[in-house]
């Protein structure tokens, strides 16, 4: 791992407990690079194929940066944002909260989730249940936007093309849990990580 923007793939790092277990201990230590939330505006993506923006990321400097967020896209690049937006900076998607029980699955109980292109790479190695812990808010999807998953309140997932390069937007956070979840919680994320970050190309790239 490295603090700069290296590396194919980068995770935005805003130093929160959950971002540095996740950097440094296995098993995703070696897998993203790191670049500081505070050095971003500094930050030259160049070498960057995917961008990881995780849950509890600084959504002030995200709003002060979306324009080179969006450029990086358009440019070729990959983002992957995950948990809620309350500063808007998604290139033309809205973010908004809603209330959510996180004791759900205490009492045995599910999700009502919809897949909503089930052909989509995301899901074709996986179930529904692969996707099933909580999620940070639902989002209006930009018009040119591919709603992928869905709750009763809204569209929790979504894939947008922009440019040469892509975005998938979620309000699901399986990073978090990955960090937290073996302490406080039993529902396992690591099936939902894979496919995202297959889906986003990031294994074995070289280079934009």
């Amino acid at each position: 791992m490295t603090s700069g923007a290296n590396g194919s793939i980068s995770m935005v790092n805003s130093e929160v407990p959950i971002h540095q277990y996740i950097l440094t201990e296995s098993p995703y230590a070696d897998t993203f690079d790191s670049i500081s939330v505070q050095s971003l505006p500094q930050t030259a993506f160049t070498d960057v194929e995917t961008l990881v923006i995780p849950y509890k990321t600084n959504q002030e400097i995200l709003h002060s940066e979306r324009r080179r967020l969006a450029e990086y896209v358009e440019t070729g690049g990959t983002i992957l944002a995950f948990g809620d937006a309350f500063r808007q900076w998604l290139p033309g998607g809205t973010w908004h909260p809603v209330e959510f029980d996180y004791t759900w699955w205490r009492r045995g109980e599910s999700l009502e989730l919809e897949i909503i292109e089930p052909a989509h790479p995301l899901f074709a190695n996986v179930s529904r249940d692969a996707y099933l812990w909580h999620y940070h808010g639902r989002f209006d999807p930009p018009a040119d936007a591919t709603p992928l998953l869905a709750a009763p309140e809204g569209v929790i997932m979504y894939e947008q093309s922009l440019g040469t390069g892509k975005l998938l937007a979620t309000t699901l956070d399986p990073l978090h849990h990955l960090g937290e979840g073996a302490i406080t919680n039993p529902i396992d994320t690591t099936s939902a990580l894979e496919c995202i970050l297959d889906w986003a190309g990031s294994r074995g790239s070289t280079g934009r």
